[in-house]
C-alpha cells in the first residue's frame, strides 16, 4: 500500500464503527461474589453468554457502583481454571494427578467415608469451610452430623473483631455495624483492607469529601483509603491500642466524656467487688433477684435494672457482707488515668508524637462536644421515658483486620469500642451505628454445643458448635481440661474462640494433638497455599505418611471449589463447584446478610447462565450427602430427602424456629410477612423480581438507640431478631472475663491446667489493656527489626483472582515495599533483590522504595504469587518466578514457652496473628538467580482441564457465546 493510499485510508475510513452496539439480549439481577461486599449487579447476557456485567443502582449495598473486582466477574467466569468433572486421586497426595469419575460415585464414596465416622466417632470428621457466604447451612450440618469439629474462616480473618464487639455492645465493625456516613464531623479509620466492603466504602468517602469531614486514617500504610485521608497515621504495627488508649487518658484528663450517655446505657454505675483472692472478686454485686447492683447518692444500694434510678459512677459502696465494691467507671478512671498511658509514654512505641497524640485527642473532643447533632424526632426508650429528640455525637470509628489480626487485637478492639462509649458515640446521629438484625444482647449467646457428652455415635449435637463462652463451664474440654476440638477452640488455649481456630486444624490432625482424625472434609479454603501459615510446612503435613503404617497421617481428604487451587491437589476427593453465576445463594440474616444501619436486609444469588460441564453447586452435594447420611435435618420422619431440589428447597423451606429462615423477606403463604412467617413456596420468585434482595426500611423513630429504644426493641422481637425487647446494656466492663480471670486463680469447678493459668489471668483482663505483640515478645528484635505485613489489593480479592484475565493485567507479580529512608541506610535500592528472614524461614524476593509506609515495617500484597501448575497458568506466568507469599516466614506456632507451644494468636479468641510478624532484610549475593523463592515441584494437571491457552479469546466469532478454542 502507498503512503498515498494510507492516507485516504486515515481520513476516510471503510471501516463502520457502532458506537452503539446493542449489548445483550438479556439482563438478569444477581449478587457479586467477587469479594465478601455482596453488591448488587446486573449481568448482560446475550446468546446465553455474559457480555457485560453492572452495579444495581436499586440495590442498598452499592446502589449502582461496581468496582474493577465486580465488572471482572466475566473473566472468573470465563477462567481456565475452572474445574469440570469430580475427580478421585490416583497419585501420591499433592502431585495433581487424579482420574475422573461420575457424580454418583463421588457422592458414594463421601457417603461411605462419612457413615463410617458417624456411625463410630462423629468427631473423627472435620468440617471446616472457608470465605463461603452459607455458613449457616455449613454449621447446621455439622450439627446434624454430631461433629464439634466445625469452623469457617473467621479464625483466621476478623473473630477479634466480632466477638470484641459482640462482648461489648452486642455488635461489631464492619458487618454489624457502621458509621453515620451521612452525619459524622469527624472520621477516624484503623486498618481498613482495601477489599473488604470497598464500594460502599467508597461511595461513603466521597460523601464524607464532599461535606469536607475530616478524615483520619491509622494504619502504617498509606495506600487506598489512606492515601485520600486529610490526616494519615502511620502507626507502628500491634500498638494501635496502646494508641487508643492514650486517646482515652486524654478525653478522661480533660474530663471530655458523656457522662449521661454512660449513666443510660452502659455499666458504668454497676458496682465490682473488690475482694481481692475471693472467688467473686472482680465480678459484680448482684442481688437476690440477680440484678447487678449501682449505688444511690445517698449510699444506699439499688438495682441496675430498674429504671429511673440515680446511681454514682464513682463512690465506694459496702455491701451487705462488709466488702466494699466501686463502680465499672471509677475502675476505669483509675486505670486510664495513669501516667503509663500518657502520650509521652507511649509515643515511642507507637511511632507518633505525643503532641500528634493530644491534637487527635482534642479535635475528637471539639466535635464530639461542641457541634452535638439534634434530630426533631421523638422516641421512647425501653423504660417508657419520652424524649422529644434524637441527640448525638458526630464522632465516628470503623475498623477491621489491620488491627484483629495481631495476638493482642481482641484487647485492641476492646479498648476502640471503650473509646467510642466514653464519648457517648454508639448508635446516635453522627456516630456509630448498628446494622441490622444488631444488636444482639451483650454478653452474648448461644454458647457452642460439642462438649464430650454431646457427642456419640449416630448422634446429633443439640447446637451449633459455634458460639459464645460465658463461664469456664461454657468450654469445649474433656474431664481432665484437655481440648475436645480438633483446632482447640473453646478450650483453655482459645477460651473464646467464636469463629473456631481453621488455621491450626492441619497441625493439629498431623500431630494427633489432641486426636487423629479420619477425614479432613472442606470447602473454599486454600490451605495449601495463601490460607496457611507456615504454607511448605504444611504441604509437608498434608502429604506426611505414618512409618509404621505406611498411610498419610491425615487418611482421608475431600474438598470442594470451582477451580483448580493449590488445595485440589492436595485432595483425595474432589467435589467440583459452580462459580457464583451459576447456582442459588442466600446470603442470609442468619449468616451475613446484607443489612444496614437503616434496616435488615438480605439477597440471594440466582442461576445466570446454564452449566457447561460437569459441576454441581457445594450446597447441593452437601444437602444431598445429609440426606444419604439420615442425618436427623435433611431427612423426613420417614427416611426421605427433606429437601430433594436441594439449596433452593433448602432456602425457601426450612426453618430455624418456627417462623424463622434463611430469607427474611416475603414469608408466609402469601408472602406478607417480613422477618418471621411460614414458608412461602414463591418467595424465590418474589427475589428474583426485586432485583435478587429485600430490604425493610425502619421507622425514622427506630433509626438510633437502638439498643434502648422500645420501639425497635419490640419490632426486633417481631421480626425474630432478637427473643425480648429488653435493652441491650453497653459493657465498660466485660464480665465473661473476670470469671475465666478467677478460675485462672483456682476458684471454680473448671479450673485450667497449671500451664495455662498466668496466661489466662493476664490477658483476661475485664477492662482493655495493651501488651506487646506474642512473636515480637518472644524473639530478638534486634535481629529481626522490621515488622512485615500483607494487605489484600482492592483489585483482588485473596487468591481467587490472580487468575483472573483482566485483574491479572493490573497486579501479575508482587514485591516486598520498603520505607525509602529505611532501604537506603540497608544500603538497598529499586527493584534490588533480597532475602527476608523471619526466626522460622527466609524467602527472596525483588522490593520497591516507598515513602508511604512506617520506617520499621515492610509490606506487599496478599496471594500473589502461585504455586507452578496451580490455577491453569501458564508455567512462565509471572506470579509463579515473580510472585511471592509472607506466609512461608509465619508460623502457627509460637516459639514454646515452657515447653508448650501456643497457637501463633490471641490467646482470647485463637485469631490467627498474621501481622505479628518480624523479619529482616540482606541483599542477595551477585549472581543469584532474580526469582523469588521458595520454588516448589510443578503440580500435574487434571486431564479435564485444558492447557492455558497462549491468548485468551471470547466471542471472537462463536455464537454460543463461549469461550473460542
Amino acid at each position: 500500500m502507498t503512503a498515498l493510499q494510507r492516507m485516504r485510508d486515515y481520513f476516510a475510513p471503510r471501516e463502520i464503527v457502532d458506537t452503539s452496539p446493542k449489548v445483550s439480549d438479556e439482563v438478569k439481577c444477581t449478587t457479586c461474589y467477587m469479594c465478601a461486599c455482596r453488591c448488587g449487579i446486573k449481568v448482560h447476557l446475550k446468546d446465553g453468554g455474559i457480555r457485560y456485567i453492572e452495579g444495581n443502582r436499586a440495590h442498598p449495598v452499592n446502589r449502582g457502583v461496581i468496582c474493577g473486582k465486580g465488572a471482572s466477574g466475566i473473566m472468573q467466569q470465563h477462567s481456565p481454571a475452572k474445574l469440570k468433572k469430580p475427580l478421585r486421586r490416583v497419585g501420591e497426595r499433592g502431585s495433581g494427578q487424579f482420574r475422573e469419575i461420575e457424580w454418583d460415585e463421588a457422592i458414594a464414596t463421601a457417603g461411605e467415608w462419612l457413615s463410617s465416622i458417624r456411625a463410630t466417632d462423629p468427631k473423627k470428621l472435620a468440617f471446616f469451610t472457608g470465605r463461603d457466604q452459607s455458613q449457616s447451612l455449613t454449621s447446621y450440618w455439622a450439627a446434624q452430623f454430631g461433629t464439634p469439629n466445625f469452623a469457617a474462616h473467621g479464625g483466621f480473618c476478623s473473630v477479634n473483631m466480632a466477638a470484641a464487639g459482640m462482648y461489648t455492645l452486642g455488635g461489631s465493625f464492619w458487618e454489624f455495624g457502621e458509621p453515620d456516613w451521612e452525619r459524622t464531623r469527624f472520621f477516624m479509620m484503623f486498618g481498613v483492607a482495601e477489599d473488604h466492603d470497598s464500594n460502599p466504602i467508597k461511595i461513603a468517602l466521597s460523601g464524607l469529601r464532599r461535606r469536607g469531614v475530616k478524615f483520619v486514617s491509622v494504619n502504617p500504610v498509606r495506600t487506598g483509603y489512606s492515601a485520600i485521608a486529610d490526616e494519615w497515621i502511620g502507626i507502628r504495627p500491634g500498638t494501635d491500642g496502646l494508641f487508643v488508649l492514650a486517646l482515652i487518658h486524654e478525653l478522661l484528663k480533660a474530663n471530655r466524656i458523656d457522662i449521661d450517655y454512660l449513666g443510660r446505657y452502659t455499666n458504668a454505675a454497676w458496682l465490682v467487688i473488690q475482694a481481692p483472692g475471693a472467688s467473686d472478686d472482680g465480678l459484680f454485686a448482684r442481688n437476690e433477684a440477680g440484678d447487678p447492683l449501682v449505688l444511690e447518692p445517698s449510699g444506699s444500694l439499688a438495682s441496675g435494672t430498674t429504671a429511673g434510678v440515680a446511681a454514682r459512677i464513682v463512690g465506694e459502696a459496702e455491701l451487705p457482707d462488709g466488702r466494699r465494691a466501686v463502680p465499672v467507671f471509677q475502675l476505669v478512671a483509675e486505670r486510664y488515668i495513669d501516667p503509663r498511658y500518657a502520650p509521652e509514654a507511649v509515643a515511642d512505641s507507637c511511632g507518633i508524637p505525643a503532641a500528634v497524640i493530644r491534637r487527635l485527642a482534642r479535635e475528637m473532643a471539639n466535635k464530639a462536644f461542641e457541634e452535638e447533632i439534634e434530630l426533631a424526632v421523638p422516641w421512647t426508650d425501653w423504660a417508657d421515658r419520652r424524649h422529644h429528640s434524637m441527640r448525638g455525637r458526630p464522632v465516628s470509628i470503623h475498623a477491621m483486620r489491620g488491627i484483629s489480626a495481631h495476638s493482642n487485637g481482641f484487647q485492641t478492639c476492646r479498648a476502640l469500642h471503650l473509646l467510642q462509649i466514653l464519648l457517648g458515640t454508639i448508635d446516635v446521629p453522627g456516630g456509630w451505628r448498628y446494622k441490622s438484625p444488631h444488636p444482639k444482647q451483650a454478653p452474648p449467646g448461644p454458647k457452642p454445643a460439642g462438649r464430650p457428652e454431646h457427642v456419640a455415635p449416630n448422634k446429633s449435637l443439640p447446637g451449633i458448635p459455634l458460639g459464645y463462652p460465658l463461664t469456664p463451664e461454657d468450654l469445649i474440654i474433656d474431664a481432665e481440661g484437655r481440648p475436645f476440638r480438633i483446632d482447640k477452640a473453646f478450650s483453655w488455649d482459645a477460651p473464646i474462640a467464636a469463629h473456631g481456630l481453621m488455621q491450626m486444624v492441619i497441625t493439629n490432625a498431623w500431630k494427633g494433638d489432641p486426636y487423629s482424625i479420619d477425614t479432613l472434609f472442606m470447602y473454599m479454603a486454600n490451605m495449601a497455599w495463601n490460607s496457611a501459615m507456615n504454607t511448605a510446612e504444611t504441604m509437608r503435613m498434608l502429604t506426611d505418611k505414618d512409618p509404621a503404617t505406611g498411610e498419610y497421617r491425615i487418611p482421608r481428604i475431600i474438598y470442594s471449589d470451582a477451580y483448580y487451587s493449590e488445595m485440589v491437589a492436595y485432595s483425595d476427593l474432589v467435589l467440583p463447584d459452580t462459580t457464583y453465576l451459576e447456582r442459588w445463594d442466600c446470603i442470609s440474616l442468619l449468616d451475613r446478610p446484607i443489612g444496614g444501619a437503616d434496616g435488615p436486609g438480605d439477597a440471594i444469588r440466582q442461576p445466570v447462565i446454564s452449566l457447561d460441564r460437569d459441576v454441581r453447586p457445594f450446597q447441593d452435594v452437601l444437602i444431598e450427602i445429609g440426606a444419604r447420611l439420615g442425618l436427623p435435618g435433611f431427612v423426613t420422619p420417614d427416611g426421605a430427602a427433606r429437601y430433594p431440589d436441594g439449596y433452593p428447597d433448602y432456602i425457601v423451606n426450612h426453618e430455624r424456629r418456627p417462623g424463622i429462615g434463611p430469607l427474611s423477606g416475603w414469608r408466609g403463604a402469601e408472602g406478607e410477612n417480613s422477618g418471621r412467617g411460614a414458608p412461602n413456596p414463591q418467595q424465590l420468585e418474589r427475589y428474583v423480581a426485586n432485583g435478587c434482595f429485600w430490604k425493610h426500611e425502619l421507622p425514622e423513630d427506630q433509626l438510633y438507640f437502638k439498643h434502648a429504644n422500645k420501639a425497635y426493641l419490640e419490632t426486633a422481637v417481631t421480626m425474630g431478631l432478637i427473643d425480648k425487647p429488653e435493652p441491650i446494656v453497653l459493657q465498660l466492663y466485660v464480665e465473661p472475663l473476670q470469671r475465666f480471670r478467677l478460675a485462672a486463680q483456682g476458684h471454680g469447678n473448671v479450673l485450667p491446667p497449671e500451664t495455662h493459668r498466668e496466661r489466662i489471668a493476664t490477658h483476661f483482663d475485664p477492662l482493655p489493656f495493651w501488651y506487646m505483640p506474642f512473636e515480637e515478645a518472644h524473639i530478638d528484635r534486634s535481629t529481626f527489626p522490621l515488622h512485615a505485613l500483607t494487605q489484600r489489593p482492592m483489585q483482588m480479592y485473596h487468591s481467587w483472582h490472580s487468575q483472573n484475565a483482566w485483574l491479572r493485567q493490573i497486579l501479575g507479580n508482587n514485591r516486598l515495599f520498603v520505607n525509602r529512608a529505611t532501604g537506603r541506610a540497608l544500603g538497598l535500592a529499586e527493584d534490588d533483590w533480597v532475602w527476608v528472614s523471619s526466626h522460622h524461614a527466609r524467602i527472596r524476593v525483588p522490593i520497591k522504595l516507598m515513602d508511604g509506609v512506617n520506617p520499621d515495617t515492610v509490606w506487599t500484597w496478599n496471594a500473589i504469587g502461585k504455586r507452578a501448575g496451580a490455577w491453569s497458568l501458564d508455567p512462565a506466568a509471572p506470579e509463579f518466578r515473580r510472585g511471592f507469599l509472607l506466609n512461608h516466614l509465619i508460623s502457627e506456632l509460637l516459639p514454646p514457652d515452657g515447653g508448650y507451644s501456643y497457637a501463633n494468636a490471641d490467646p482470647i479468641t485463637g485469631q490467627a496473628a498474621w501481622y505479628d510478624l518480624r523479619v529482616r532484610i540482606d541483599r542477595v549475593t551477585p549472581g543469584e538467580a532474580s526469582v523469588t523463592a521458595p520454588s516448589f515441584k510443578i503440580l500435574d494437571h487434571p486431564a479435564s482441564l485444558d492447557r492455558p491457552p497462549g491468548i485468551l479469546r471470547y466471542f471472537a466469532g462463536v455464537e454460543s457465546g463461549r469461550r473460542s478454542p
